[in-house]
């Protein structure tokens, strides 16, 4: 069971959008299909069923991670974004461009991406990647070698299709805005909208089923209400569902789930334990968790994200009226060990951010500020512009779980008067 740790780039985890399934057909053949993909291919692709295990896809892999590249070199009215690439072993960012010669500044160059930007997803075989780009009009879905080298454009559509998972036939879309789910023939075609599957956020997967949870609420006798949350697990190809979790709390506090890699976890608030159940099964079980530190300087706590799981322990971060505190939770034995690394934004505190795990470590975002320069603008004058810098680095797991900031700076782009977008 493959799970997305970095969910929050394709469908933020801040405000779901329910996906309503309704639709339009399948595409047609003859005039209606793409003209990028040839009538036999998107036929053939078409016809073939994969029973392949679905994977999660994510913008990295054990070598490295692809993300966008602000260029403000020309100023803020001319700002575009590149496709870059971060070199693991190397510790270093790069333009993800295999282009002789180039340099970078205009369309020409493979990794350019404008004003509109861009995403990389890399594919289950390892050896392509799959990247959404736009402009004023449409939005590309194209195949590419891991060094950005195009092989194909799969589509071109009016919607915005976010690759999200994948087998060894299709990649399936969530579209946004709108939340529907499509499905796109890795042999180039139309988008097939998918009608069996009925999710609010695709989070995991597990065979050939997908697993998300729905949110909602429900009207007590007494006239208050209390929120819901319902994980399930729906067959992508027929539809039928099982429910992994079904829970209600107290309206006006939120506590978000986790799918790790073979468990579904979820913060109690009423009883301040750890439900985990497994996916395969549909068991649960319930750790009453053990504090070792206080959190009396957060208040009242109104909302728990768990983010991550590193080295099989648990990242929760816990928001309360008054401050914030984050936690290693041990799911073995329920106790639960403060994190204190983090750093300062705008003047409120921040917690390290993971962005991928790999061999090599885990990719944190530790530092985000605000900088000043001068600009020349198009009319001549001069004023000032301000740049957001993004500090990434790689550490090691056993540092990051004890608070030991031992950091491996990740290099910038040499000469790249721009930040990387996280």
């Amino acid at each position: 069971m493959k799970k997305n740790l970095l969910r929050g780039t394709a469908l933020t985890a801040a405000a779901l959008l329910a996906l309503s399934l309704t639709a339009c057909g399948p595409a047609g053949d003859g005039d209606d299909a793409s003209p990028l993909a040839t009538q036999e291919s998107a036929s053939d692709a078409h016809m073939a069923q994969s029973t392949d295990p679905l994977q999660m896809l994510s913008h990295g892999s054990d070598d490295g991670f692809y993300l966008s590249l602000m260029d403000m070199t020309r100023g803020s009215e001319d700002r575009t974004e590149l496709m870059g690439y971060i070199d693991y072993a190397q510790a270093r960012a790069a333009v993800l461009c295999a282009q002789p010669n180039c340099t970078h500044s205009d369309e020409s160059c493979p990794a350019w991406r404008g004003i509109w930007g861009g995403s990389a997803w890399v594919l289950p075989d390892g050896e392509h990647i799959v990247t959404n780009t736009g402009d004023e009009d449409s939005y590309t879905l194209t195949l590419c070698k891991p060094d950005g080298t195009v092989e194909k454009t799969l589509c071109r559509t009016a919607d915005n299709n976010v690759p999200t998972l994948a087998d060894s036939t299709w990649l399936y879309c969530v579209v946004a805005p709108g939340g529907s789910i499509v499905r796109v023939p890795l042999a180039g075609g139309d988008p097939e909208p998918l009608t069996s599957l009925n999710a609010y956020d695709v989070e995991g997967c597990l065979g050939r089923e997908v697993l998300y949870p729905s949110y909602g609420s429900e009207e007590q006798a007494d006239g208050t209400s209390r929120s819901t949350l319902k994980y399930t697990a729906c067959n992508i190809d027929t539809g039928a569902a099982r429910t992994l979790l079904e829970v209600s709390y107290p309206s006006g506090v939120i506590s978000n789930p986790y799918l790790g890699e073979d468990t579904l976890y979820w913060y109690d608030p009423q009883g301040d334990t750890l439900v985990q159940v497994d996916v395969r099964t549909g068991s649960e079980t319930r750790m009453p968790l053990e504090w070792e530190f206080g959190r009396g300087g957060c208040g009242e706590i109104y909302q728990t994200t768990i983010s991550a799981q590193v080295e099989g322990k648990l990242i929760v971060d816990q928001y309360g009226e008054d401050g914030a505190c984050r936690a290693v939770v041990d799911p073995a034995d329920g106790t639960a060990a403060e994190l204190t690394m983090g750093y300062v934004r705008n003047g409120h505190s921040e917690a390290v951010q993971i962005l991928a795990q790999s061999s090599h470590g885990l990719l944190v975002k530790y530092e985000n500020r605000m900088v000043t320069r001068d600009e020349v603008r198009e009319d001549g004058t001069v004023g000032e512009m301000d740049i957001e810098k993004v500090r990434l680095a790689l550490i090691a797991p056993e540092d990051f779980l004890t608070n030991q900031p031992n950091y491996r700076d990740i290099t910038p782009v040499e000469g790249f008067d721009g930040e990387f977008v996280c």
